[in-house]
């Protein structure tokens, strides 16, 4: 934390993925995912998607996920993973349904950050669109109308239903 604002490095599971090899017992980064993964939120699409992969090993449960087209970005506080969001790349839009921070980091605009990240990692995998969850969950519809009144600054267009258009320009600083 640098003075009282959480300042946040962001890690692409993908590409972590690719440096480490793959899933690799008691690596933090993959002993993260695969607990987010167990542990669902109740009632949503992605329990209903995981469920029945539960019984499987860490390993498999994770390589299982990643071949379906999931994938993430870590958000780290001085080397400590403090957030999350989680995507499914369908069809070439990038459609995140899992976002997390920490509560010692939350209230320091740190959201705002994540969503860059994530819009930027739409930018840097071609992905034209993306979806919040459907729009309806509170988290989402929050985020929605943070990139709406900010819609310049990261050269999108928020749609209905939790889309939003990514264009090519990348956001003012």
């Amino acid at each position: 934390m640098s003075g009282n604002v959480c300042v946040l490095d962001t890690l692409v599971l993908s590409d972590h993925d690719r440096e480490t090899g793959g899933f690799a017992e008691g690596d933090p980064v993959f002993s993260y995912v695969v607990n987010c993964m167990r542990q669902p939120d109740e009632g949503s699409e992605f329990e209903a998607k995981v469920r029945p992969l539960l019984e499987f090993p860490d390993a498999e449960l994770y390589a299982r996920l990643r071949v379906g087209g999931y994938d993430g970005l870590l958000f780290l506080e001085a080397g400590e993973i403090v957030g999350h969001m989680f995507f499914q790349v369908v069809e070439g839009c990038l459609h995140m349904f899992s976002m997390f921070l920490v509560p010692r980091c939350r209230g320091q605009r740190m959201s705002g950050q994540m969503i860059e990240a994530f819009l930027n990692s739409a930018r840097n995998n071609g992905a034209a669109r993306v979806r919040f969850g459907k729009g309806q969950h509170p988290k989402m519809l929050a985020a929605l109308r943070y990139m709406k009144s900010r819609d310049s600054h990261f050269c999108i267009s928020v749609e209905r239903d939790g889309f939003a258009t990514v264009h090519s320009a990348q956001p003012d600083s």
